[in-house]
């Protein structure tokens, strides 16, 4: 919801798809960012929500992945303007689930295609800026699933490192050890956050705790 409350932005999903929109509440006028029925080609039911860098922000991302060509799509609003800030698609795109920070910043995950197999790596993008950017230094063979966490805060990144090659059957996922990690943009210090191996996780910082206390969840095999 809009910081007057005149406005919010809404997702109503049907068996056609997914549709975004904004619904201005004095008004009652419905702008659409996404019409799920209206792309050309079908998008999985499970791979179209959409993301806020923080509740209430301008910034909104959405994932996608199109059930009959296999490509994945990423796009990005200004959801109290309407304004389409940037898409990218393309077959090598892994990590749709992906969140803009406060700063414009959205970090992607894509596969890079080496002699030893197929590895992930972060890509970096400013969707108000146009500018590129770098990711974190590479701690372990794989980087993955970069999240910026923390509200006030968008130079701290949360993201996975992994080792080995990823496989066939989870082609987001490395086959070996996977960590969680702390990245502050600004420094470019890294620190890990999980002391045992873990299968996915999420995190974000405590506020008002001297010295400032990380939460996140973790999977390992099937618990969290």
């Amino acid at each position: 919801m809009s910081d007057d409350e005149t406005q919010a932005l809404l997702a109503c999903t049907t068996e056609y798809g997914m549709d975004i929109y904004r619904y201005n509440f004095t008004t009652s006028d419905i702008t659409y960012l996404f019409r799920g029925s209206l792309e050309s080609s079908p998008v999985l039911p499970d791979y179209n929500g959409y993301y806020f860098s923080d509740l209430g922000d301008n910034l909104v991302s959405q994932g996608l992945m199109y059930s009959d060509t296999g490509l994945n799509e990423i796009r990005a609003w200004n959801w109290k303007t309407g304004e389409l800030l940037w898409t990218n698609d393309s077959n090598n795109i892994a990590g749709i689930n992906v969140k803009v920070a406060e700063d414009g910043w959205v970090y992607y995950t894509y596969i890079e295609h080496l002699e030893t197999g197929n590895y992930l790596n972060l890509a970096a993008y400013n969707v108000v800026t146009g500018e590129e950017g770098a990711p974190p230094p590479l701690v372990m063979e794989n980087i993955y699933a970069a999240i910026p966490a923390v509200k006030g805060r968008p130079e701290l990144i949360f993201f996975s490192g992994g080792e080995g090659p990823i496989t066939s059957s989870e082609p987001r996922i490395p086959t070996g050890r996977k960590y969680y990690y702390l990245w502050d943009r600004n420094t470019d210090v890294v620190r890990r956050l999980t002391l045992l191996p873990i299968s996915y996780g999420s995190g974000g910082l405590v506020g008002g705790q001297v010295p400032p206390l990380t939460a996140f969840y973790s999977r390992q095999g099937g618990s969290y």
